[in-house]
């Protein structure tokens, strides 16, 4: 631990979790507003671009700098060089030398500590952030964020609500002109829909529609409204639920039962919510109840 690159790919790291780290809270939350988490996104992209510079590069390479000198970690001292991968000579000062070797071996370097900069800016800085990049271009592409947007206007009831109602129709496969005719009959009743304590949610309008019987009056615009609860932004919450069951299921509960695997994990999937509970009915109620559990 007590090494330059080591120092360094903490530094590095801690940047690129903070920013992330914003962007998966606005992602995950419960009352998400999806406009926010698109932008949140984006903003992620932006800082990953931003971050994908030579200044850049050099303010983290200058805090790990300032780290080990107050660890006493020494960066200049003259290392165990790694050897060169040898090369035919024909491939020599080739135009596709740096392709077929380590990018920072193609870059000159006149000390150890020139050298190790080049490949930590190489070969590793500039591919992470490169790696980062694609993985948010290939979960959350310009279709995705346009979806969040539409979200966005759906809920809110905004100038832009019919048009969003279209869109979203017919990326859920319903029938667009019954859900947008449904939609604009909606309109009349934005008022009972808005909350004076809080911007209107996807779950709050299907509550809303419940309690006054219009998922039967409007069941194709309630049946948009089912679909978009149940799009998730992540799949963190189903990541999370695999993770469980490896934390649940041990070596010594091989032999458990699918049905009360299925149970424990999702008491331990929905812990936030169990402690808002009140254990001792629970506990009352499982007194009275059949004491035989299946295995």
């Amino acid at each position: 631990m007590k090494d330059f690159k080591f120092v360094f790919g903490l530094e590095f790291l801690l940047c690129v979790f903070l920013s992330a780290n914003a962007a998966s809270q606005a992602l995950q939350a419960q009352d998400v507003d999806m406009a926010a988490a698109a932008n949140a996104v984006e903003k992620l992209l932006e800082q990953v671009s931003v971050m994908r510079t030579d200044d850049k590069f050099q303010c983290i390479y200058d805090d790990a700098a300032k780290t080990c000198t107050k660890l006493g970690i020494e960066i200049s001292a003259a290392g165990i060089k790694s050897r060169k991968k040898s090369r035919p000579t024909t491939m020599q000062d080739f135009v596709m030398d740096r392709f077929v070797t380590a990018s920072s071996d193609a870059l000159p370097s006149n000390s150890y500590e020139e050298q190790m900069k080049n490949e930590l800016r190489v070969d590793f800085y500039f591919p992470v952030l490169d790696a980062v990049a694609a993985s948010l271009n290939s979960r959350f592409n310009s279709d995705c964020t346009k979806v969040m947007k539409l979200i966005s206007s759906f809920v809110r009831f905004g100038e832009d609500f019919e048009d969003a109602v279209r869109q979203l129709a017919s990326v859920a496969q319903i029938d667009v002109d019954l859900c947008n005719a449904e939609g604009r009959a909606m309109l009349l009743y934005k008022d009972s829909y808005r909350s004076a304590e809080a911007l209107p949610s996807l779950q709050s309008i299907a509550c809303r529609m419940v309690e006054l019987k219009h998922n039967v009056i409007y069941k194709h615009f309630y049946a948009l409204v089912v679909f978009l609860l149940t799009l998730p932004v992540t799949s963190a919450s189903c990541e999370r639920a695999h993770s469980k069951v490896d934390l649940v299921k041990s070596a010594v509960r091989a032999s458990m039962g699918s049905d009360r695997l299925a149970d424990l994990v999702l008491i331990s999937s929905e812990k936030a919510t169990l402690d808002e509970l009140n254990m001792s009915s629970v506990v009352d109620r499982f007194a009275v109840a059949n004491r035989a559990l299946s295995l």
